[in-house]
């Protein structure tokens, strides 16, 4: 499904059904009991919702969705984040992990010899990894504790860019990970 600019999806029905029965054969291959997946509030976390939903209420397996705020999440991403689980998610809630955030962050404390937070972009950056980080830890628990995987939300474009951060928006499985963002956008519709 490697697509290229000449090559755009034509037919999002047929790729929909294609991402789906595969989706299926995975689980099913696999023996998995649960889909875990990280909800932004983002189209690119509501697609993956929307194409994993039909095949997990077939199999009977529950996507379990997690919006997971830390200190800079915006109330209108926050609001379509619950909207969108209450929507697509057999178990969904909304957790504040800015607890656990913080004491992330105090790994400069422990080691302040190579921090230097003068760069602001740099810092920014860095934050924003332990935010993404933090994240992964708890979507990835919850997915061992119930015999699960992570779903991915990256598209292809992010990959292309290197706009995304290994099991931050990166997960376990990628049904959208050929796609481009303008496709996902797309298809949503």
């Amino acid at each position: 499904m490697n697509q290229n600019y000449n090559n755009m999806i034509k037919d999002y029905s047929k790729v929909v059904s294609e991402i789906r029965k595969s989706l299926k054969a995975y689980l099913l291959e696999n023996n998995l009991k649960s889909l875990v997946l990280g909800v932004s509030g983002g189209m690119d976390s509501a697609l993956v919702a929307a194409l994993a939903k039909p095949v997990c209420d077939e199999l009977n397996i529950p996507i379990i969705g997690r919006s997971l705020t830390i200190e800079s999440n915006k109330q209108d991403e926050i609001d379509r984040a619950k909207a969108i689980g209450k929507s697509f998610c057999h178990d969904f809630k909304d957790l504040n992990l800015g607890i656990i955030y913080n004491s992330v962050k105090l790994m400069d404390v422990i080691d302040e010899s190579v921090v230097d937070d003068s760069d602001v972009k740099f810092h920014k950056i860095k934050l924003g990894n332990m935010k993404a980080r933090t994240r992964m830890i708890y979507l990835y628990n919850l997915a061992y504790k119930t015999k699960g995987l992570v779903l991915s939300t990256d598209n292809y474009t992010e990959y292309l860019e290197g706009y995304w951060t290994l099991h931050g928006d990166c997960g376990d499985y990628g049904m959208i990970q050929e796609i481009w963002k303008t496709e996902v956008y797309d298809m949503g519709e």
